[in-house]
């Protein structure tokens, strides 16, 4: 009842929307569309390192256009099929989570404004403000940064329990909830916690029994171990690649998430146009199998979002005003794999694209040519305020994504997804965005007070149109928000000593130390037999110092940036964790057993010995610098 008299504005607002006098058809008609997607898309696939790859659209509650390219598992040469392949929806799968909670809020089982903690069996961290909301946590709006550490494997045994994970690796709220949204895959899986702890049942059944099952997704599953087959035993998944240093395509291994609430999903392209269908129909109106239209109205209609930008939020559903009409969806990736699901429910049409291998911002490119083709929006043209010089000036700076500033075992993460704006004398932003983020440097220029717009000629596919800036009573930024990839981004100004610059120096020289001291370490075992008990502990503090930013290069080398930010463990290097630590006690036992041999040691190795001592305390100070010691084992 809450939720009906929350949205009747809203059933009145879609009922209009399905009128013939809005409605337009685009596309009208599959031939067409299909030589669009032609020239969009797959004559691009050829030049790319793309192993298969479908597009289906529907319109009108039908099949539009559907079409499958490539192979599904090259090794065994098996071809995408439209019926059988399933291909993981990666970020997709948040929407299905959304979409049982709207279920159980039209039940009354659960409100959106309740507390989180009154739903969990475990104690949720309380930041600063207000409780966290189910609707905080459905619109990325919780105060709390990211955290995927310990999330991901690629062995189920090495998994953790999902209430394990959810309790152990929180991340420590920073600002109140509400504050601005910020991208989230712990949130939609503490929202997992929520359906599980109140339905009692597993997370994967409860969206097989609310959702799959009735709309006939028979060939749809979860990725985790222990989750049910799909329905249609004919029903295969297809597996992701990633190009090797030869240029070939190479197989990347099954990963295992317990992030099931906002990542596992695995469908084929006839199941998602038949989630499609449903949607649209719920959006013009009509009672659908997953519930009533005024539930699909609650899912769709705005939410909350960043100020003065383009993409808006629903419930996880991303949504932006396109030549004045609503485009909704959300996208999905991981290693070897894009993915994206775009509704236009004023028109009756969605479609569903997937790409496996390196499809890069294909997706995303795909997506622009169609709202170009279809639903031509031409940018305003740019009056700069007389005073953009200075106040480009005052915005100029490093920040930090928001959704990664937790801090993580890492400390390369977090330099690897830093932004600089810079201003130059006619008021021109240019934000250099990291490899993360596409490592494009669009500009910007100021058009309306703390409001900056992208200049003519820039690529807005991977950046929106728009870059907004919030201060603080003082005047100080203290917060920048822009579109990337199709999520609100929000990134904080970063005080220098939390700055690459800054971090990235002192690890070298930290590292350059270590090195020092375990030659001379060495060197002195080898000439002073009575040193050699403190040599000895001494040489393994250096090593284990050095050893640490090794295993993360080796990461790097053997994977990608993704491997730091899930902290997977596949390389079988897990302990390298706790070298730091290792260090510190090492050093700390080599300092009575040294101070005992001080008259054999001589200047020489007092000097060694104080510099280990600077060298930990400068390592443990960037480490600290980064927000965080390293604890977590992932």
């Amino acid at each position: 009842m809450v939720l009906l008299r929350s949205i009747m504005g809203v059933t009145l607002l879609l009922a209009g929307l399905s009128s013939p006098a809005v409605r337009a058809e685009i596309p009208d008609d599959p031939a067409t569309f299909a030589a669009f997607a032609e020239r969009a898309l797959f004559a691009k696939l050829a030049d790319r390192q793309v192993a298969g790859a479908v597009l289906i659209a529907v319109k009108d509650g039908q099949v539009f256009h559907a079409r499958a390219y490539g192979m599904a598992d090259l090794e065994a040469k098996l071809p995408v099929d439209i019926d059988h392949t399933m291909f993981p929806l990666a970020s997709i799968t948040k929407t299905f989570t959304a979409t049982a909670v709207a279920q159980l809020v039209m039940e009354g089982r659960l409100g959106l404004d309740d507390p989180v903690q009154r739903h969990l069996s475990f104690p949720l961290h309380q930041g600063p403000g207000r409780a966290v909301t189910l609707r905080d946590l459905l619109t990325h709006a919780s105060g709390m940064p990211d955290r995927m550490i310990g999330s991901s494997a690629w062995d189920a045994d090495s998994l953790l329990p999902l209430k394990t994970y959810l309790s152990d690796r929180q991340p420590a709220p920073l600002l109140p909830p509400g504050q601005f949204h910020s991208y989230s895959n712990y949130g939609t899986a503490l929202v997992s916690g929520v359906l599980e702890q109140v339905t009692g049942r597993d997370h994967a059944a409860l969206l097989r029994d609310r959702i799959l099952s009735p709309l006939g997704m028979d060939n749809s599953r979860f990725n985790l171990p222990g989750a049910a087959p799909a329905a249609d035993p004919a029903a295969m998944p297809a597996r992701t690649y990633e190009p090797g240093p030869d240029g070939r395509l190479y197989p990347v291994p099954v990963e295992y998430s317990l992030n099931i609430g906002a990542a596992g999903l695995q469908a084929s392209a006839n199941d998602m146009a038949r989630y499609m269908a449903a949607y649209l129909e719920g959006a013009a109106g009509h009672d659908t199998i997953l519930m009533p239209p005024s539930g699909i109205g609650e899912l769709l209609r705005r939410q909350g979002g960043n100020p003065d930008i383009g993409t808006t939020l629903g419930l996880i559903w991303q949504r932006r005003q396109v030549g004045g009409t609503l485009v909704v969806g959300h996208s999905g990736g991981e290693r070897g794999l894009s993915a994206d699901l775009r509704l236009f429910p004023e028109k009756g049409f969605g479609y569903f694209l997937a790409i496996t291998g390196n499809g890069g911002f294909l997706t995303g490119d795909f997506l622009s040519s169609f709202l170009e083709t279809y639903l031509p929006d031409p940018a305003p043209a740019l009056v700069p305020l007389p005073d953009a010089a200075q106040r480009a000036a005052s915005v100029a700076g490093t920040y930090q994504d928001f959704r990664f500033i937790d801090p993580d075992p890492l400390l390369m993460l977090s330099m690897l997804t830093e932004f600089r704006l810079s201003a130059d004398d006619d008021g021109v932003l240019t934000l250099a965005m990291p490899g993360l983020y596409g490592g494009t440097a669009p500009r910007f220029m100021e058009t309306a007070p703390d409001r900056f717009s992208l200049l003519p000629g820039d690529n807005g596919r991977r950046v929106g149109r728009t870059l907004s800036v919030v201060r603080d009573a003082a005047g100080a930024v203290a917060s920048i928000h822009l579109d990337i990839a199709g999520y609100n981004l929000s990134a904080l100004p970063q005080p220098w000593y939390r700055q690459a610059g800054v971090k990235l120096p002192l690890l070298l020289v930290g590292l350059g130390s270590a090195l020092a001291m375990l030659v001379l370490a060495t060197v002195l075992f080898a000439r002073r037999p009575a040193l050699r008990p403190g040599m000895t502990v001494l040489g393994l503090s250096a090593l284990s110092i050095l050893a640490f930013p090794l295993w993360v290069g080796l990461v790097l080398a053997g994977g990608s940036q993704w491997d730091l930010l899930y902290g997977m463990g596949y390389l079988g290097l897990r302990p390298a964790f706790v070298l730091p630590w290792l260090s510190a006690m090492l050093l700390a036992l080599a300092v009575p057993v040294l101070w005992h041999r001080r008259m054999q040691a001589g200047p020489v190795m007092r000097s060694v010995l104080a510099g280990g001592v600077v060298l930990l305390a400068l390592y443990l100070a960037l480490l600290a610098a980064n927000g965080q010691f390293v604890l977590s084992i992932p």
